[in-house]
């Protein structure tokens, strides 16, 4: 698979390094999230790590949930190490006590949600059933 001229490794990856067109390990911090409450479902790793990692580079508070409970702590315990602010949860989304208890420990640690990532992936065991409010 061919990288673009922009992509560097950066070194994030368990050693191997990713490839980064956004270079969001290497920019300073910004604030045009600071004060901001994010909850990335599927933040562990892939896409939703990424996720994870730019809205932190904001200045966003970060809720990394994930079904894969370490692998969330390691992508929170990297967020905090980049001085930023980040709790991690272990939740499966297709449950719906898990996703209420995903909103009361996000209030209880921050107070508040702004911005929530819906990443976690769903392959098999879904079955269709009516949504109540």
């Amino acid at each position: 698979m061919r990288r673009s001229a922009e992509a560097e490794r950066c070194g994030n990856s368990k050693g191997k390094g990713c490839y980064c067109n956004f270079r969001i390990h290497q920019v300073k911090k910004l604030d045009r999230l600071k004060g901001k409450v994010a909850i990335v479902t599927g933040g562990a790793r892939g896409l939703g790590k990424h996720f994870c990692l730019a809205l932190a580079q904001e200045n966003a508070k970060v809720v990394v949930t994930d079904i894969l409970a370490d692998s969330a702590e390691k992508t929170s315990l990297e967020i905090l190490a980049e001085g930023g602010q980040s709790i991690a949860l272990n939740a499966d989304v297709t449950t719906e006590s898990e996703t209420i208890r995903m909103a009361d420990e996000t209030l209880k640690a921050f107070g508040r949600i702004d911005i929530l990532v819906n990443n976690a992936a769903l392959f098999y065991g879904i079955t269709r059933k009516p949504y109540q409010i």
